[in-house]
């Protein structure tokens, strides 16, 4: 497990509720393609070239961080802290967390 996570508060939640957020829902902006299939504006287009950068970061060096880009600090299970991927990307409070582990232990 990478030491870095993410909530996607992907903002198709916003243009249309019959997508909602799913498993797979980032994958249009890390490889560019959201305007193949569902339209995009300047939003989606900075949070596209956002995440490729992360994803180029983590696969170059272990470490999505990079110039130019807010702070992706590691998951501290304490301080619960998040990075949120939306209209901005911004550290947020992941108190839901423990959902996560609950689910994860159904497997």
């Amino acid at each position: 497990m990478a030491a870095f996570e993410a909530v996607l508060s992907l903002r198709w939640i916003r243009q249309t509720d019959a997508l909602l957020a799913y498993h797979g829902a980032e994958i249009p902006y890390v490889f560019a393609t959201a305007d193949d299939w569902l339209p995009a504006d300047a939003i989606d287009r900075e949070l596209t070239a956002a995440m490729q950068a992360y994803w180029i970061n983590f696969a170059m060096r272990a470490d999505p961080n990079g110039a130019a880009l807010p702070q992706w600090a590691p998951y501290d299970s304490e301080a619960r802290r998040i990075l949120e991927l939306g209209d901005e990307i911004r550290s947020a409070n992941g108190e839901w967390v423990e959902l996560c582990g609950l689910i994860a232990g159904y497997r």
